[in-house]
């Protein structure tokens, strides 16, 4: 590469070679202007001790030069950013990816990525079954359907609540795939926890939701109330469900269920009212000019402060 054509290096989430190279590229080409850019929390909960130590011990040795730091939202927790800008770039949708909505002989309810230990499914599935058991649903109109390299997490799950023989597994398809099964799905499921130390905000695959514009059922485990999919979930279509929430959240989630499932029963289709200024603000479009403008304000700082040195 002939790296005198260009003027930004951004190396984003591996985490640790992307920032390994944008460390070596500094070092070797100082003009450039090293952006770091961090879209999870590289030091996670469940890291052994040691672990954590080394990440932390990496991080202070590496990004020293950077001159600029992104994070994916104001709760990831940077160990040193050396007095230098921080700026936070949420996760979007690429609008161009938007699939047709398509309409299906089945309720079907559909999970697609990976589904953590730390992440509790239960609640949903048991709200499924009494719903069926009372004869406010009929099981037969259910499909319920996961695509992702965890199966056995979401399954255990389905098993447990005896929903096994409404239950597909598709495995891991290609990310097209995903948003055609988004398309036809009536009901999207989400999963994440939320505690003191491990704040979750939207995850990745909650914008590919946002732009399927289907209802979600969003499970947050955890201790901490009010997280952001409990507080701004109406504005993208769904519900949040919060374990530390149980009594306020549990029979609002069930409803919400039976309640799609009635207008899918009625017309066969499922309706959702989203607050489009708040999910355009995730389009890849408003993103990238927010990019561009930050990108351009860096570099004339930079320049002066050379021409000033």
């Amino acid at each position: 590469m002939d790296l005198k054509q260009y003027n930004v290096v951004i190396s984003s989430y591996g985490p640790l070679w992307p920032v390994e190279l944008g460390h070596h590229l500094k070092q070797n080409h100082p003009s450039l202007f090293w952006i770091v850019d961090f879209r999870d929390q590289w030091v996670r909960d469940f890291d052994s001790d040691t672990e954590k130590s080394w990440k932390k011990d990496w991080a202070l040795s590496v990004t020293r030069g950077a001159d600029m730091f992104f994070r994916v939202n104001d709760h990831l927790d940077l160990v040193e950013t050396w007095d230098k800008p921080v700026v936070t770039i949420p996760n979007g949708f690429d609008p161009e990816d938007k699939q047709t909505a398509v309409g299906a002989d089945t309720f079907i309810i559909s999970y697609t990525g990976t589904v953590y230990k730390t992440d509790d499914l239960d609640p949903f599935f048991q709200a499924l079954k009494e719903l069926t058991a009372g004869g406010d649903m009929a099981l037969e109109d259910i499909s319920i359907v996961y695509a992702g390299r965890t199966p056995e997490l979401f399954a255990a799950s389905v098993r447990k609540f005896g929903l096994k023989d409404r239950y597909t597994d598709l495995g891991w398809i290609d990310r097209a795939q995903s948003l055609q099964l988004q398309a036809r799905s009536s009901l999207l499921l989400m999963a994440g926890w939320c505690t003191e130390t491990d704040v979750v905000e939207w995850s990745g695959k909650m914008y590919e939701y946002m732009m399927a514009e289907k209802p979600v059922v969003y499970l947050m485990a955890g201790t901490v109330p009010g997280s952001l999919p409990a507080q701004d979930i109406q504005k993208v279509g769904g519900i949040c469900y919060e374990s530390c929430r149980h009594e306020d959240t549990y029979a609002s989630m069930s409803d919400y269920i039976l309640m799609q499932y009635c207008l899918w029963k009625q017309d066969g289709e499922v309706h959702v009212c989203q607050d489009k200024e708040y999910v355009n603000q995730y389009s890849y479009e408003t993103i990238a000019s927010q990019v561009y403008d930050i990108l351009c304000e860096g570099l004339h700082q930079s320049a002066e402060q050379e021409g000033i040195q």
